[in-house]
């Protein structure tokens, strides 16, 4: 069986395209389409992410391409990624392919997980949902297995919508190596700052476990992946380094897991593994990792096996809002950490959040301030709390927006525009971004590019960006 799996475009709803630049590939269609395989089926990936870079941002071209694609390939069975922010997109592929499409039409991913049946009811052009992780339920429908044994699966008949609960998978170890090689590597491994916030390294992302337990009411990703963590073995992870390193040409991992030091014994043993093998003096790498797993001794460790920069979920300063999060944190943990990353001579990234309860302009101010204070190789990242479907936070707080809203681009975006606890206006909450937010961001990641690479690149660099700015300036003249 021919199956075509589809990732959604990168454009906000206004049109203006969120013009790709940080190197996370889509690992979960990638490993999905390694399982297919293993039962022999030819798989295509259509990357819309990355097709938008080819076609600097329009989406005409992309959906031309993607249709032009589908003719070429002709699948039977097709499959796409949602996500919530960006699911009008599946909305309109969706129909736009279903107009000569007569094949097998399956959704899966985080918002399909979390409203299984309302995504059957606004997409009518599906045939089914697949909930949790998609590997072996996808497999099984390209198998030609009957949808009522499926686990997993979503489906309607006779107008009547059924479904049944999806299983982990337990043995991560029997995945076959997510199937890179289908994307288009040139793009996500090229030698960037983005991944590295700041550092230049040359990128592949990977997984070495799955899952969270500590389910934080705003977070989705253990509602895909499940409460239990699951690990990779050290052997697997370390196969997989070696063979990446000999077939991808890259010289630095980003290991996705929610929490790389969920198991400090296990990330250990990791750390050790690529020491001992020499693993860290060919490539980096950059974890996740929550506030209150770091240690000076595990620091040291991550350090000598070639770790460049660990990122945080600090989300705040205040312990009112970490208690209205459910970090399960203090304040005083977020600090420590950050000064044991900083006596430890490591980089820093830290993801803060706004949109609390009862939020003000003045506590705005004062949360960019605070991040002004942290001191140490620190970036950042600022965003908005969003209150996805499936979360606890989307329970709490009403837990039916999406169930009652169309899902057209002006409805979405006005959803993920608005901070539905805070006080301040989306527009005045725009204009302090603009105004005061971006132009620290844009000093704080210049310092880091320098602070975090060599000294003659950066010369280099910033000499051949001089140059391109004077040949644009002399063609603008010549016009």
């Amino acid at each position: 069986m021919n199956v075509l799996l589809i990732s959604p475009f990168p454009a906000k709803p206004d049109g203006r395209t969120v013009m790709p630049s940080v190197g996370w590939m889509p690992l979960g269609l990638a490993s999905i389409a390694a399982v297919l395989r293993n039962h022999g089926h030819t798989v295509s990936i259509f990357d819309r992410f990355a097709e938008a870079f080819r076609c600097k941002g329009l989406k005409e071209p992309v959906d031309r391409r993607m249709l032009e694609h589908l003719e070429a390939f002709q699948p039977d069975l097709l499959g796409f990624n949602t996500v919530s922010p960006l699911i009008y997109d599946t909305v309109f592929c969706a129909n736009l392919i279903r107009r000569n499409f007569r094949g097998l039409m399956i959704a899966g991913g985080h918002h399909a997980t979390a409203l299984p049946e309302w995504t059957l009811m606004r997409i009518p052009e599906l045939d089914g949902v697949i909930t949790g992780e998609g590997e072996e339920t996808l497999a099984r429908l390209a198998d030609g297995e009957s949808f009522e044994t499926i686990p997993g699966l979503t489906w309607r008949k006779n107008g009547t919508i059924f479904g049944s609960r999806h299983r982990c998978i337990d043995d991560l170890d029997r995945l076959p190596f997510a199937a890179v090689d289908l994307l288009d590597l040139p793009f996500y491994t090229k030698k960037r700052s983005s991944v590295g916030r700041g550092r230049r390294l040359s990128v592949l992302s990977l997984f070495t476990s799955r899952g969270c337990g500590h389910c934080c009411p705003f977070c989705s990703e253990s509602m895909a992946q499940g409460k239990k963590i699951r690990f990779h073995s050290t052997d697997y992870v370390m196969d997989q380094l070696r063979h990446r390193l000999a077939t991808c040409g890259v010289n630095g991992f980003y290991f996705l897991d929610s929490d790389f030091l969920s198991d400090p014994e296990r990330a250990a043993a990791l750390c050790e593994a690529m020491i001992r093998e020499g693993l860290n003096k060919r490539a980096s790498f950059i974890i996740q990792a929550r506030v209150d797993g770091i240690t000076p001794g595990i620091l040291s460790l991550l350090k000598r096996a070639g770790c460049v920069l660990v990122e945080l979920g600090v989300e705040s300063f205040v312990q009112n809002h970490l208690d209205f999060i459910g970090k399960g944190v203090a304040v005083q943990q977020n600090q420590e950490a950050l000064g044991m990353l900083r006596k430890a001579g490591m980089a820093a990234h830290v993801y803060m959040m706004t949109g609390f309860p009862g939020e003000t302009r003045s506590d705005l101010e004062a949360c960019l301030e605070r991040m002004k204070a942290v001191k140490g190789d620190v970036t950042f990242t600022l965003s908005p709390l969003t209150v996805d479907p499936g979360t606890r936070l989307y329970l709490e707080t009403g837990g039916q927006w999406f169930e009652e809203k169309d899902w057209t681009p002006s409805a979405i975006g006005d959803y993920y525009s608005r901070s539905p606890l805070s006080r301040v206006s989306p527009a005045e909450y725009k204009q302090w971004e603009t105004e005061e937010v971006r132009p620290w961001m844009e000093k704080n990641r210049r310092k880091a590019v320098w602070r975090r690479n060599p000294f003659f690149e950066n010369l280099t660099l910033s000499g051949i960006a001089l140059i391109r700015h004077n040949v644009n300036r002399v063609r603008d003249l010549i016009r």
